[in-house]
């Protein structure tokens, strides 16, 4: 029987060592902030497991965290699936910041199965390269089995999934390699890397709330979604649509 040696285990894609954050990282979606990027293993967002972003509350700036990267996947003529947003996506801010709608998918299921089905096997298919979830929208907090099977379609499919919690479940066991944790400061974000592969982030990183770049006088950028919908849009691409 041929021995395996120390370094050969070392090269293997499904283990990683403490103190090499991205040694068995596989190339993530950039971002858009470079100093987000600098501290996340594939220097972006997984694009083979489950990602965590906690909040105390919606509304400080967390769709500014992932639009760049929605941006830049559906310029590419990728797909975006968004799960259950808990805002009525306001389709000319989201155009003003280089999204291609047309590559977007709102998913509003009103059953919790239908969601978490929908969730998984858009995350499974490999057909897009984000899916965005919030589970909480509709009353549901998923448990560990539920995070573990969306883990691991996204680890099939080869496809990044971003679910959105709430901040009191940070102590919370999770199969999910990645979590931020985020509170708004002024007129930045303050995100908190709580867990990653690798050694610990130790020091916040602080973003603006809205994406570099922004065209100079914009003081004010347009809001990229408005709590609520409008009646009857539930179940329809309120991105393209609008």
């Amino acid at each position: 029987m041929k021995q395996t040696s120390l370094s050969d285990l070392l090269q293997h894609g499904a283990l990683w060592r403490g103190d090499h954050t991205a040694l068995a990282a596989r190339p993530g979606l950039p971002s858009g902030f470079a100093a987000l990027d600098r501290a996340l293993p594939g220097s972006g967002w997984p694009t083979d497991a489950l990602t965590e972003i906690l909040g105390d509350r919606q509304g400080i700036g967390e769709l500014s965290l992932i639009v760049p990267a929605i941006a830049a996947q559906t310029r590419q003529g990728r797909g975006v699936v968004l799960v259950n947003p808990p805002y009525w996506l306001y389709a000319p801010a989201w155009a003003g910041h280089d999204v291609v709608l047309a590559q977007c998918l709102v998913l509003r299921p009103e059953r919790i199965q239908d969601m978490l089905w929908a969730t998984e096997q858009s995350l499974r298919a490999g057909a897009c390269a984000l899916v965005v979830m919030w589970p909480e929208y509709r009353g549901y907090e998923p448990d560990y089995r539920i995070l573990r099977r969306l883990h691991t379609a996204a680890d099939t499919g080869k496809t990044a999934g971003i679910i959105f919690r709430s901040e009191r479940t940070a102590s919370e066991a999770t199969p999910a390699p990645l979590r931020l944790q985020l509170a708004a400061e002024s007129d930045a974000l303050r995100i908190n890397i709580i867990k990653r592969r690798g050694s610990p982030v130790t020091q916040p990183i602080l973003l603006p709330r809205y994406r570099p770049g922004q065209p100079s006088g914009k003081s004010t950028p347009l809001p990229l979604g408005r709590p609520g919908f409008p009646s009857g849009a539930e179940n329809r691409s309120d991105l393209a649509a609008s």
